[in-house]
């Protein structure tokens, strides 16, 4: 019989989830065989020890591929991806796991009873570390579009990779890794939607199948305001890229905009940093169509980020 889903889990330095992550994959329960491709960018903890020792237990399961380098992110992916051979492929990182058993024979019964439907995704948890708090079902009450989704994808990545589960010729045809690097990504997981979505169609499961963990200093969740400042220009770097090359509509681009000054003017206020809140509250007010509600939530976030650089200079005056 063959493979039908191939689980790509990328990994590094992974050492103190990669069991629970492994066996939530090993604990599905499905009327198909699947596989797990682990692809390990040259872990200096003891990661790839941990997956030597789970492999040797399940060694018909499991594929363990260990550069002799570190590759970064994208050659790594790139290669897990070519050692995929199932019909659907579904990704999960090494330090996220799926809580229901039945996330592969959800996704794949609906995929199968969807043949239009190029990847399916579904709602999730948060599990925070530094509180070792689940957050269940973060966005049940959020209204995620499925079916033609490229503009919507655009404003917002609602996407998290640890739900996914994508026909693997969707991801031979659109997943190009040589592109993210050419362009400088510093992710590959929202370009890749986006590509798919422009395209052809994504569903939506609604129902929470899979953990995202969220770590300290993390690359979406990053401690420093330059690191954060990064992040988010990052994302934008992507979204223009897609709307200078494939276009969107203007109510789209306006968004889009929208979007990425707020975050950035949220992020001055968060970090207190006035002169930069002022400029993004600037571009913000530049814009058009802006509604009169939010102009009045970006007025109180500039106000607000003053306050703590004016209670300084009054106490340095006395």
């Amino acid at each position: 019989m063959s493979i039908k889903v191939s689980v790509r889990i990328i990994t590094y330095n992974h050492e103190k989830w990669i069991r629970q992550c492994l066996q939530s994959v090993l604990d599905q329960q499905t009327t198909f065989p699947f596989n797990i491709i682990v692809n390990d960018d040259y872990s200096p903890d003891n990661t790839f020890r941990i997956l030597q020792e789970i492999q040797n237990n399940n060694p018909d399961r499991i594929k363990l591929n260990k550069p002799e380098i570190n590759l970064g992110v994208f050659e790594n992916s790139k290669r897990a991806l070519a050692s995929c051979d199932g019909e659907f492929v579904a990704f999960l990182d090494g330090d996220d796991y799926w809580h229901d058993p039945l996330k592969l024979q959800q996704q794949v019964d609906f995929l199968e009873k969807n043949p239009h439907m190029a990847m399916v995704h579904s709602g999730f948890n948060y599990f925070i570390e530094n509180k070792n708090q689940v957050v269940p079902f973060v966005n049940r009450n959020k209204k995620i579009p499925s079916g033609q989704i490229y503009e919507e994808l655009l404003k917002n990545n609602f996407i998290k990779t640890c739900t996914t589960l994508v026909r693997r010729d969707v991801l031979l045809k659109f997943d190009d890794y040589d592109l993210y690097k050419s362009q400088n990504f510093r992710m590959a997981d929202y370009p890749r939607w986006l590509s798919i979505a422009k395209k052809m169609s994504i569903g939506y499961l609604n129902d929470s199948l899979s953990t995202y963990r969220i770590l300290d200093d993390s690359a979406s969740r990053p401690e420093s305001f330059e690191k954060h400042k990064a992040y988010v220009e990052s994302i934008y770097k992507v979204k223009s890229y897609f709307i200078s090359n494939y276009g969107c509509s203007e109510k789209v681009k306006n968004a889009v905009e929208e979007n990425h000054f707020k975050r950035l003017l949220i992020l001055a206020y968060k970090y207190k940093k006035p002169h930069l809140a002022a400029q993004y509250y600037k571009n913000l007010k530049n814009l058009r169509n802006i509604k009169f509600k939010n102009h009045i939530k970006y007025i109180l976030y500039l106000s607000f980020s003053y306050i703590p650089f004016l209670k300084r200079n009054r106490h340095e005056r006395n």
